[in-house]
């Protein structure tokens, strides 16, 4: 499944402990984009019937089947830098994705830089 750092399970606990929500966990998304993986984290009160719980470092994360696809083998990591402070994913599908390098809309003017 994902492995996630204890930097990022850190910068979790300390946004839930802020948010005064402690009781939710992190639900993480991952989605087919036009060109990459796109990812989401949203605060989640509970999961669903069929998402992957994960429990680690005291922080539950959610995970729904078609986001843990994509996201087996990957590292969810935190950083801060100069242009700010976030989550960062490493994830080695990226590389095996369909059309990865391409642009996979189908459009033939995409604006994103790949090749429609």
């Amino acid at each position: 499944m994902v492995h996630i750092t204890d930097k990022a399970i850190t910068a979790v606990k300390g946004y839930l402990q802020k948010e005064k929500k402690e009781n939710h966990g992190l639900r993480i998304v991952a989605q087919q984009g036009c060109c990459s993986l796109q990812y989401g984290f949203f605060l989640a009160e509970k999961g669903n019937d069929d998402d992957t719980v994960l429990q680690q470092g005291g922080v539950t994360f959610y995970v729904d089947p078609e986001s843990g696809t994509w996201l087996q083998g990957a590292k969810v990591d935190f950083q801060v830098g100069e242009q700010g402070e976030g989550f960062y994913i490493e994830n080695p599908n990226e590389a095996k994705m369909e059309g990865s390098g391409s642009c996979g809309c189908g459009g033939g003017s995409c604006g994103c830089g790949g090749h429609g």
